[in-house]
């Protein structure tokens, strides 16, 4: 791969288009309460409120279909880092992050800070020990840059074998966990929702490959961090008058730690019985 495929001129309009999409959250947000509030049904806005953004993501993937080997796996490395970024923690923080660690954080208590610990640390070393130089060396996979760098075709394959099983796990908890949201506000039994949830993510993959994924993951950042951000801004100013809810943590916790020994229960040990 010669150095001026390399050297992409960013996309100028990105900003401009997910300010579109955010903008376009917004107003759907704004709408359906309004549509609340003249008498719909909550079935009628929960339809609404998944089908909606996700025709959405599908019609990105779609505008973005592409047949170019670098622009199928590297977004033909005009997306600026910022909404890689937004990609990456659309996945981090995504179902399993959102429901699988805030559970395990509420069963374990202390203890679960190592698997958070465990799950940052891995972002870090992999991006300092292997993404700069998978970007120099041209591959356009781990395993691909592994089996370069050592000239060895049984070392890309091994690399692939073992990227193949966390991989997978961790598609079907994300399945999953879409699928058991979309069964709860949509009626459709479970299975057909993991079978819709599973077609709509090979679709998002199979049209453009990551220059589709890019595109639909940051929108789908976009709504994720507005959906996460209100009710916590709401919440905060109801209960403290301040807008942000990182300043207002040391009296929420010393509230919630009180009611916490008043029902008998341990922080750290949620099993335990608080000592009196």
């Amino acid at each position: 791969m010669t150095a001026q495929s390399r050297q992409r001129t960013p996309n100028p309009h990105l900003a401009a288009y997910y300010g579109i999409v955010a903008a376009a959250f917004v107003s759907l947000v704004i709408l359906l309460a309004m549509a609340e509030q003249l008498g719909w049904s909550e079935g009628a806005i929960a339809r609404f409120m998944i089908l909606l953004p996700l025709a959405l993501y599908l019609l990105m993937a779609g505008a973005s279909r592409t047949l170019d080997v670098e622009d199928f796996f590297t977004s033909g490395r005009r997306v600026p880092q910022v909404y890689n970024a937004f990609v990456m923690a659309a996945i981090t923080i995504g179902g399993t992050g959102f429901f699988a660690y805030t559970g395990a954080v509420f069963f374990l208590g202390f203890d679960a800070l190592a698997i958070g610990l465990g799950w940052t640390c891995g972002l870090l070393l992999a991006a300092v020990l292997f993404v700069p130089y998978l970007r120099r060396a041209g591959a356009y996979t781990l395993p691909a840059f592994l089996g370069q760098r050592f000239r060895s075709r049984e070392t890309r394959m091994a690399a692939s074998a073992l990227q193949v099983v966390p991989t997978a796990l961790l598609l079907a908890a994300e399945i999953k966990i879409a699928a058991v949201v979309i069964a709860i506000f949509l009626p459709l039994s479970f299975w057909l929702a993991v079978l819709l949830v599973a077609i709509f993510v090979a679709a998002t993959g199979i049209l453009g490959g990551m220059r589709s994924l890019t595109w639909a993951g940051s929108a789908e950042f976009i709504a994720g961090a507005i959906g996460l951000a209100v009710p916590l801004i709401v919440a905060s100013v109801l209960l403290t008058n301040l807008p942000p809810p990182q300043f207002t943590y040391g009296e929420m916790l010393g509230s919630l730690q009180g009611a916490e020994t008043a029902a008998g229960m341990s922080p750290v040990e949620p099993g335990a019985t608080a000592q009196a």
